[in-house]
């Protein structure tokens, strides 16, 4: 086999492999930043109202109200876009850092980590797949 097509071979294979890699570590990141922010216990729930969007729609621009009457706003990536500017929504938010707040739903909060996991599999399995060919 030709020499040059064999490193080229490896190269293909070691950058599959380390975008796999990289891919699943932003995930693995995600999760648990999106786990620790759910298992916190100063967290309440509030009805929070869509007040724009953005991003053809799948960045939300949401306002809700504290018990002190302070108004908070934060934005909010969606996976589909399902809402309507003046829709109420559900947000779950920090007592003690309310700024720190997200949609109260299970795509929302766990979207980046099935973004990052799902192609970082397949880049892995392919790097891997690519390796084990060739060393068969």
């Amino acid at each position: 086999m030709n020499k040059r097509l064999v490193k080229g071979g490896i190269i293909i294979e070691m950058l599959l492999i380390l975008a796999g890699f990289g891919l699943l570590n932003k995930a693995l990141f995600a999760s648990m930043n999106t786990y620790k922010f759910t298992h916190l216990t100063t967290l309440s729930t509030v009805d929070g109202t869509v007040k724009s969007l953005s991003n053809h729609n799948l960045t939300l621009h949401i306002e809700f109200l504290l018990p002190t009457n302070e108004m908070v706003a934060f934005d909010q990536n969606v996976v589909m876009p399902k809402y309507n500017v003046g829709q109420h929504v559900p947000v779950i938010y920090n007592i003690l850092q309310p700024g720190q707040a997200a949609l109260n739903s299970m795509t929302s909060m766990w979207f980046y980590s099935i973004i990052y996991t799902v192609p970082g599999l397949i880049f892995l399995l392919w790097g891997l797949r690519l390796f084990t060919a060739r060393n068969l």
